[in-house]
């Protein structure tokens, strides 16, 4: 009985087919005819079109899927068809009409359309799948640039341009990089300005910084104060203070020396502890400390003119309370 049944269906099913043969269907609950445009016209008030659900690998592995081939992604979540051809697939993604083009869009009017949010939430940038820019105006902080500010916690006001510029930065704040790795291992410390490639990229914790020109303050952590213009200008300051340099590797060498002021191309070249320091003038106090064995060797010295004191290792200047106390 079952197989005469079931002959019977497939009969049904092959006299049905002739018949609508060359025709347009529709398939709805009110006898309305298909549209002449149609080959199939499905329509409801109440109801949808329920497409093939697969997963990505599933589309994947489609063997020579059809052009326009329509398909529900279920791990992306969207709607995709195959825009290439059956021997070479390109699933895309359907979007709407209004989305922006990765070829280019035409008839932009600016006072309407824009690449942004409409509430308060930041915008993101990746490349790769990692953070490469924000634009963020609650906390403040915008960056461009591959890594720019991607560590930030509580950190705010802060701004960042260039490869991995400010990339460690949690908490501090108010800080200014511009340059590959500027300000690249800062973590904590404020309201430093860094301009050229390393420069401050060492800086972790140190505050009030100011470094202008390649790897200028490139090995200072902790230092605070410190003003470097000029390529290499105090490159290897570490924990020095309130130092003052200007000019190309000037107070080069300087590592834990202090409240010096050095400008011109390497004034104070050689200093690395001294500190009190005034050279001013091209390889002024150039190598002043060098050689030093004792604390108060090279200290308080004043040098201005081209090479002044160029020669000046451990002397330190005489002083008139030295000889009337």
């Amino acid at each position: 009985m079952k197989k005469k049944l079931q002959k019977v269906l497939l009969w049904l099913l092959c006299l049905s087919a002739n018949m609508i043969q060359a025709q347009n269907v529709a398939i709805n609950n009110t006898a309305a005819a298909a549209d002449a445009s149609a080959m199939l016209d499905i329509s409801s008030a109440t109801k949808g079109l329920l497409i093939p659900r697969m997963s990505t690998a599933a589309i994947t592995s489609i063997s020579s899927p059809a052009k326009g081939l329509l398909v529900y992604d279920s791990v992306k979540n969207q709607l995709m068809s195959n825009m290439g051809t059956p021997a070479l697939p390109n699933w895309q993604t359907i979007v709407s009409s209004g989305a922006w083009s990765l070829t280019g869009n035409s008839g932009i009017n600016p006072a309407t359309n824009f690449i942004g949010t409409t509430d308060i939430s930041p915008i993101i940038f990746k490349v790769n799948n990692t953070r490469a820019g924000i634009i963020d105006s609650v906390s403040q902080n915008t960056s461009a640039g591959f890594r720019t500010l991607d560590s930030i916690i509580n950190g705010t006001n802060n701004a960042g341009f260039g490869y991995k510029a400010l990339t460690s930065n949690k908490q501090g704040i108010q800080n200014t990089a511009i340059g590959s790795n500027a300000l690249r291992k800062n973590t904590s410390g404020n309201y430093n300005t860094a301009a050229g490639m390393q420069s401050l990229t060492s800086n972790t914790g140190g505050a009030s910084n100011t470094a202008i020109g390649n790897a200028s303050l490139f090995v200072n952590t902790n230092g605070s104060n410190n003003t470097a213009m000029g390529t290499g200008a105090l490159f290897s300051n570490t924990t020095g203070d309130n130092n003052t340099s200007a000019g190309y590797q000037s107070l080069n060498i300087n590592s834990t020396g202090y409240s010096n002021v050095a400008i011109g191309v390497r004034a104070l070249h050689l200093n690395t502890t001294a500190s009190n320091l005034v050279a001013i003038g091209d390889s002024a106090l150039y190598n002043n400390g060098t050689g030093a064995t004792l604390a108060t060797h090279a200290l308080e010295n004043t040098a201005v003119g081209s090479k002044a004191l160029f020669a000046n290792t451990t002397v330190v200047p005489i002083r008139l309370q030295d000889f009337y106390p």
